[in-house]
């Protein structure tokens, strides 16, 4: 999940540092003062410990947290973090972690421990509030509470994290099996050509923005001249994509069944459908819209450069054989595949 950022896939595994979580159990009113101070002061030790002892040996911080107290905590220490919104969290019901995720929305997080470097100005403002008496050091942390806006992170990328990573998907009281529900539809996703290169997360989320739907044999998927509605993803079943040469009767001129993308072309070209595509058999395609293609997945460069692959090889195939028959040269009769009209994983 972490890849779409830049260098943190290019750290050591052994140069990265896995952060647990900090509990504080305390018998004492949170308006003690000692109830305020007590995260204060674990958070300037972290911070020491990291930028100091630990930054020789470690590069990078990841971790999972809860945006509403963690990421808060964080904020206030000005370090720069990126959090990765587009995940579904599923622990086993016996597991630690496992009241956690059911009651709050707990995302993936990463910073860079060199980042922390320029947060030591803030670090000395915050050690310098804790040590006054009482009152005072409350006083001056509530002052420098109302500036928690930390500097870019050098892991953020410089447009953004992509819409599938920033995506927000609702996690909060969602029961376990639903949540490995929608995992599993992911983990089916990238067995499919165009989306192998998507991570665990990535295909979790593009799946939840998936339609599915049943068609009938006989029923026209995509219709030729019509503008291109989305794409289409086969799960079950055949399809015959049909085209009319310049003279004649149309022509089935490829056969497509499970894992073939259905609608690349006209999706790609931004212009009309150019072959009819008829199920064969009874069918269960995947649906993503024009819309959502565009919004989350046009600027993933190894979906496009599979789809426009495709795109390039069925075109070749279409056109090879209206060339054939407009000569005249008797084009095969039996139903081909397209060449190069998709990939298996």
């Amino acid at each position: 999940m972490y890849n779409r950022l830049p260098l943190l896939p290019d750290v050591p595994l052994g140069k990265v540092l896995e952060l647990g979580r900090f509990v504080k159990n305390q018998l004492l009113s949170s308006l003690d003062d000692l109830a305020i101070r007590a995260p204060v002061e674990i958070g300037v030790g972290l911070h020491r410990v990291l930028s100091g002892k630990l930054s020789g040996l470690y590069e990078a911080v990841v971790g999972d947290l809860e945006e509403d107290v963690a990421k808060r905590n964080l904020d206030f220490f000005h370090c720069p973090t990126v959090v990765i919104h587009g995940t579904v969290a599923c622990v086993a019901d016996d597991a630690y972690k496992f009241p956690m995720y059911q009651q709050r929305n707990h995302y993936p997080f990463a910073f860079l421990i060199s980042d922390l470097w320029g947060a030591l100005p803030r670090l000395a403002s915050i050690e310098r509030a804790l040590a006054l008496p009482r009152a005072e050091a409350l006083r001056a942390l509530s002052v420098l509470k109302a500036d928690t806006n930390p500097p870019r992170s050098s892991l953020e990328p410089a447009g953004g994290l992509t819409p599938l990573n920033a995506a927000d998907l609702p996690q909060r009281r969602a029961a376990m099996p639903l949540r490995r529900k929608v995992r599993q539809k992911g983990d089916h996703l990238r067995t499919v050509g165009l989306f192998r290169d998507l991570s665990v997360p990535e295909a979790t989320v593009l799946a939840t923005l998936m339609e599915i739907r049943r068609v009938d044999a006989g029923e026209v998927l995509i219709r030729r001249g019509e503008d291109a509605s989305g794409l289409f993803i086969i799960e079950a079943g055949w399809a015959d994509v049909l085209v009319r040469p310049y003279a004649g009767a149309p022509r089935t001129v490829a056969a497509l069944g499970p894992g073939d993308v259905v609608g690349e072309m006209a999706l790609l070209s931004g212009t009309a459908c150019t072959a009819d595509v008829v199920a064969r058999t009874p069918m269960t395609v995947l649906r993503l819209s024009r819309e959502d293609y565009e919004r989350y997945l046009s600027g993933i460069p190894e979906v496009e450069r599979r789809l426009w692959r495709t795109a390039a090889g069925r075109a070749y195939g279409v056109l090879r054989h209206i060339a054939a028959a407009d000569e005249g040269t008797g084009a095969e009769s039996r139903v081909t595949r397209a060449e190069g009209a998709h990939e298996r994983p």
